[in-house]
């Protein structure tokens, strides 16, 4: 994946990202300092995304 422009709240997505594939979302630092190509994920809708858990 090839990414382009980016500031605190985006990432421009250049080439690589085929049709059906999908992509993280998540604050900058977490995406740029925390992830790489090996990182696992756990998708989750965006309502789920603050809640507390007991």
């Amino acid at each position: 994946m090839k990414t382009g422009i980016q500031d605190n709240n985006n990432i421009e997505i250049i080439e690589g990202l085929a049709a059906g594939e999908e992509i993280v979302t998540a604050p900058f630092n977490a995406i740029n300092r925390l992830l790489n190509d090996s990182s696992a994920v756990k998708k989750v809708e965006e309502k789920d995304l603050f809640t507390v858990k007991k």
